[in-house]
């Protein structure tokens, strides 16, 4: 019997001002399985700190799918985070 996960490597997807502010593309980090994605963000918020205070108003998604802050990471995933876009 295989031992359960002990961490998650989850690819972070950093778009638009997001990506910006992150000066890359994407990041990997490893979370606890059960990690929700409110917690996720709080995490990349203290491991790159330009992006503190700016992941509240972002859409995210898991392996192309909407998600809430509430949703738990209960695999690797790909984790893309999506500012809010205006123009005209």
């Amino acid at each position: 019997m295989t031992p359960p996960e002990t961490t998650l490597r989850v690819r972070v997807l950093f778009f638009a001002r997001i990506r910006d502010l992150a000066s890359r593309d994407e990041i990997t980090v490893s979370l606890r399985p059960g990690t929700t994605v409110g917690a996720a963000l709080a995490h990349l918020e203290g491991t790159v700190p330009a992006l503190r205070g700016q992941l509240d108003a972002c859409r995210v998604a898991i392996d192309k799918e909407f998600v809430t802050v509430d949703t738990c990471l209960d695999r690797d995933a790909e984790l893309a985070i999506i500012p809010p876009v205006s123009g005209g």
